[in-house]
């Protein structure tokens, strides 16, 4: 009955898309921890815990509990010397709210809900160990579990061959994804990964039971193995590959565990030679080959998070930046002028380290040693329960291994399975043989448990309680933003209403310091109050808050401008321009900042930072402006940057009529842009049959991929038919002049190339259309009385 139980708490936190909010993982880890600590108080009293289990118990629990050290109020003494140079810029935001003391983590209301999981579930593992420290239990475990497992499988594949756009086919989630969602999983490496560990358990149980349920757990183990390939995940299968080699060198003996060491060496000598790009690419080649299309990172970034979260851990490598705190500090070091908001590490000893610090830290890693040596000395007992722990053990290693490459801690379905699959290996690992515990453990844990347990639902009530509070540093944020915008939007020119607004955006900073949207909120704010110097140091903030982000640094220029500072408004604008911008935006940012007073050429050298896209873009707009030699001069410098974006000035010359040149600087580079300029140049020199040969290539190169394109592609091919008087270049003309009715320069482009190509029956239709909307010219008129 406790297995059941154990695995309905596994399906309870997989049902609503797997809990992925802190404040949806807070209320499922309600009954877990619940339940945690009365099976763990019950099986202790039962059977008076081993001195190895009761130390482990302490240590992760005294962990657990150390993270909660950076909810302590400090002042801006002690922040500078906890945090380093993060603390500095902490106590500068905090200095313009007006806090003078406030708690070392950089988010405390989501902190405390942080904070509670980690202790919820490592009660909840506790009360496994003490009840599964039999085959049987462990076993009835193990098969909730892989049933589970099997469903979770069905239905993704079910969604999949539905062609459903929501889990659950019914319900709005996910709004947006990248990538296919898997089951609940709305990210699909949070599913593989699931698949992952229950494949190993699947295969431990199918070596260790009956014929009949053998072959039941084999194929659950193929099913779960096939929805690992399902979820597309290069790390769920990584993941497997580590689970199943750990239950090899747990069954094999010593030579086998020294084979298996081995192995790994030259593995992870292979890895570092060929390069993680190579290893990426390749299994890229196999489980996702959309990732290799060109412009993509194999790695999807890692490389920069890691560097970047390292360069972070360093700020403040004793206490850490507190529970939640990762992405509030990580904005501050991210290098890359890439277009997203990290909110995880990508590796979870990384992530602990950044938001725990290295006291916390080792005392998880010394706990991982010690378990993982716990393990190896039980696996040489006699029996078939050696296969199930090291099923038990493989799934935990599978998990743990994902933690290298995602984060699986953040999932609360994974953070219950995780917590099961080390409750088990903990009570499986115990010691054979007639009883070795020690009862002068058995209340100290009780009390150590119900501790942490309190704490826990403390700090869960305690931050709820809090979160609409009108003065509490522990409120919630968005909860002081939203009034904040309430009152403006009531009142948009009061100045009243903007000063009350001023005081509940600076309640949001004091509650989440490093908030850019909250300081970019502030800054008008404070202008309509009357305070400009405010709302520019609000904004100058929020450049160093948030500084690869262009939208801090477009409203800082903006700022920048009114205020009359034109040069270090253009310094801005060059700053913002540096970033990536979202699709659709480019051209009216780089607009914008090109703006008098001055000769836009001018500014543009200021404006415009040495990236090939901005300097082509305003290439484009000088161009517009009759500045052709200036736009000539920015499409070369983008060119010398970029070969790529030789294509970009190579179709700039054929509009300037210099096709030959177009030719020479395109040359024969690849790509779908380069075979265009060149079709363009061949259509513009007369080269009709090259020009159809290399519109018909980039056609197939890149004219499904972007309508415009396409559009843009086909009327080129029309052309260079309709001038070699192709009957499928009219007709395909036709076709997207029915597609844009209203464009008539299509139509006498059509009639322009059909009296050329000397086939000028061939626009018939067009002139007809021409004559009779009372459209066409003289000569019009005349050449359809001729082909009528």
């Amino acid at each position: 009955m406790i297995s059941t139980l154990f695995g309905l708490l596994f399906l309870l936190a997989l049902a609503p898309y797997a809990t992925v909010s802190p404040t949806a993982r807070a209320w499922v880890m309600l009954p877990v921890g619940v339940i945690g600590l009365i099976t763990f108080a019950r099986g202790i009293n039962r059977r008076a815990p081993e001195p190895e289990l009761a130390l482990l118990s302490a240590l992760g629990l005294v962990a657990a509990l150390g993270a909660g050290a950076a909810m302590l109020p400090v002042d801006a003494a002690a922040r500078l010397a906890a945090q380093g140079d993060l603390g500095a810029l902490v106590n500068d935001v905090y200095a313009l709210a007006g806090v003078e003391r406030a708690p070392l983590a950089l988010d405390p209301h989501r902190g405390l809900l942080e904070l509670a999981i980690p202790l919820q579930t490592f009660l909840l593992s506790l009360g496994v160990a003490t009840a599964l420290h039999r085959k049987g239990r462990a076993m009835q475990l193990a098969w909730a579990l892989l049933l589970i497992g099997g469903v979770l499988v069905a239905l993704a594949l079910t969604h999949r061959l539905t062609g459903a756009e929501h889990i659950y086919w019914v319900s709005e989630v996910p709004s947006f994804s990248r990538a296919p969602f898997f089951a609940p999983f709305v990210n699909p490496n949070d599913g593989g990964f699931a698949c992952a560990a229950l494949a190993c358990l699947a295969v431990g149980v199918a070596a260790s039971r009956s014929e009949e349920q053998r072959a039941v757990a084999a194929v659950l183990a193929v099913v779960l193995l096939a929805g690992v390939r399902l979820s597309g995940s290069r790390g769920a299968m990584l993941a497997a590959a580590a689970g199943l080699i750990t239950m090899g060198m747990m069954l094999g003996g010593a030579r086998a565990r020294l084979g298996g060491l081995i192995g790994l060496v030259v593995a992870g000598l292979g890895v570092w030679i060929s390069g993680p790009e190579e290893v990426g690419r390749a299994l890229s080649e196999w489980l996702v080959p959309e990732a290799l299309d060109e412009g993509m990172d194999t790695l999807t970034g890692r490389a920069e998070i890691y560097a970047d979260a390292a360069a972070l851990a360093g700020e403040a490598p004793i206490w850490g930046l507190g529970p939640a705190g990762f992405d509030e500090g990580f904005r501050v070091y991210k290098s890359t002028p890439t277009f997203t908001d990290v909110a995880h590490a990508h590796n979870e000893p990384l992530q602990i380290l950044i938001e725990h610090g290295v006291v916390v830290t080792g005392l998880w890693a010394l706990f991982v040693g010690l378990t993982a040596a716990r393990v190896l000395r039980a696996a040489s007992a006699p029996g078939h329960t050696r296969w199930v722990l090291a099923g038990y053990a493989g799934a935990l290693a599978a998990l743990f291994v994902s933690g290298f490459v995602d984060f699986p801690l953040r999932i609360g379905a994974l953070e219950v399975l995780g917590a099961l699959l080390l409750g088990a290996v903990l009570g499986l690992s115990a010691p054979e043989g007639p009883s070795r515990g020690d009862s002068r453990w058995r209340w100290p844990l009780v009390a150590l448990g119900g501790l942490s347990l309190g704490l826990a639902l403390g700090a869960e009530a305690f931050a709820w309680a809090q979160e609409d509070s009108e003065t509490s540093p522990w409120g919630s944020p968005a909860a002081a933003i939203a009034r904040g915008d309430a009152v403006l939007a009531a009142a948009p020119k009061d100045k009243a209403a903007a000063e009350e607004a001023v005081r509940w955006y600076k309640l949001a900073l004091a509650r989440q310091p490093l908030q850019r949207a909250t300081l970019q909120k502030l800054a008008p704010a404070l202008e309509a109050a009357g305070d400009w110097e405010g709302g520019l140091r609000a904004l100058t903030l929020a450049t160093r808050v948030h500084p690869t982000l262009p939208w801090v640094h477009r409203d800082h220029a903006r700022l920048l401008r009114r205020l009359g500072e034109l040069e270090a408004s253009r310094a801005a604008w060059r700053r913002a321009l540096a970033c990536d911008l979202p699709d659709g935006v480019e051209e009216e940012l780089v607009q914008e900042a090109l703006r008098g007073p001055g000769d836009a050429a001018t500014i543009a050298g200021r404006v415009l930072p040495e990236r090939a896209d901005r300097l082509t873009t305003g290439a484009k707009i000088l161009e517009a402006e009759g500045q052709q030699d200036e736009a000539e001069r920015l499409l070369r410098r983008a060119a010398a940057l970029d070969p790529r974006y030789r294509a970009h000035l190579a179709r700039s010359l054929v509009r300037w009529g210099r096709s030959e040149e177009a030719l020479t600087v395109v040359g024969d580079a690849p790509g779908c842009f380069a075979t265009e300029a060149r079709a363009q140049a061949w259509l513009s020199l007369g080269r009709f049959a090259e020009a159809e040969g290399g519109f018909d290539a980039a056609m197939r190169l890149c004219g499904v991929k972007d309508k415009a394109a396409r559009y843009r592609l086909r009327l080129g091919l029309a052309q260079a038919r309709m001038s070699q008087g192709d009957p499928r270049g009219f007709s395909l003309m036709e076709t997207l002049i029915s597609e844009e009715p209203d464009r008539l320069a299509l139509r006498r482009d059509l009639i322009q190339r059909a009296v050329e190509a000397g086939t000028p029956k061939l626009a018939r239709g067009t002139l007809k259309w021409l004559v009779d909307n009372a459209l066409a010219t003289e000569d019009e008129i005349s050449l359809w009385r001729e082909v009528r």
